[in-house]
């Protein structure tokens, strides 16, 4: 199904927030969240077959594609604020969430502060920002900031790619959403994205959850965060998706939009 898309821009905090927005005549509001270090066009194969009587929501969160430059002392609060001082302004009160990684983490704390705004979320290979975590998953986030600093951005590039995708066309897009962002504001990005996670204990989060992730991905541990989701929430279903790796959305579309379409049918 066609999707007609308004571009809007808003500035905040010395930085042109770029989103889109359709006008299909419906309270009801799908918002897609991309990953770090990309932008609203990783989403580009998940707008077909979303009936019309959706309004989906798309955005550059400020540092990424078209939202740039970043501004002025970037923390990651400040993405938050961006994104619900939008939503008010285009009165999207409710909706269903579609965050990949990152984005599915920002998604997840707009649920935890606003309970109100998110009626599902669609967690694409990400992981649960509210459990605690282990000793290792600290250690690994302490490594990884610390050896972006010092890891050359050509290599970093090309790691990232290789780990994000199974795909050469879905690579090319990578690395051309990250050669637009730079290696000074990508580590601000990846540092910052970290403060997302905060253990809260007998948080639930206790709205339909749909946690897609790639059977190649390999950036986390999908068993751990399989079993620590399906052993919380009442509400939560998991798949693997084959074929796919950490951007799971854009190398298996077919897959990933069966599985959305179904569960935004589902008066779950």
């Amino acid at each position: 199904m066609e999707h007609s898309f308004t571009l809007k821009v808003h500035l905040k905090h010395e930085c042109p927030i770029h989103y889109w927005i359709t006008d299909n005549k419906s309270n009801k509001w799908i918002v897609f969240l991309h990953g770090a270090g990309l932008d609203h066009r990783m989403f580009a194969k998940q707008f077909h077959g979303i009936p019309t009587d959706y309004n989906l929501f798309l955005i550059d969160l400020r540092g990424h594609g078209k939202s740039r430059p970043i501004g002025i002392n970037f923390k990651i609060d400040m993405v938050i604020s961006d994104l619900i001082e939008i939503l008010d302004l285009e009165e999207i009160k409710t909706a269903v969430f579609v965050g990949h990684s990152m984005g599915g983490h920002l998604a997840q704390e707009v649920r935890f502060r606003y309970p109100s705004r998110v009626t599902k979320l669609v967690q694409i290979d990400g992981m649960s920002i509210t459990r605690k975590r282990t000793r290792g998953d600290k250690i690994n986030s302490l490594i990884s900031g610390l050896t972006l600093k010092v890891y050359s951005w050509e290599n970093l590039i090309s790691q990232n790619k290789r780990l994000a995708s199974v795909k050469k066309q879905v690579q090319d897009y990578i690395e051309e959403a990250y050669r637009v962002i730079g290696k000074q504001d990508f580590v601000k990005i990846f540092n910052e994205q970290l403060k997302t996670f905060h253990h809260e204990r007998r948080y639930l989060i206790k709205i339909p959850i749909l946690l897609l992730a790639g059977e190649h991905d390999k950036t986390f541990n999908i068993k751990q965060e399989a079993y620590y989701w399906l052993n919380n929430e009442k509400n939560c279903y998991f798949h693997i998706i084959p074929n796919a790796a950490h951007n799971s959305n854009q190398d298996n579309p077919a897959r990933v939009n069966t599985l959305l379409l179904d569960f935004l049918k589902n008066d779950l």
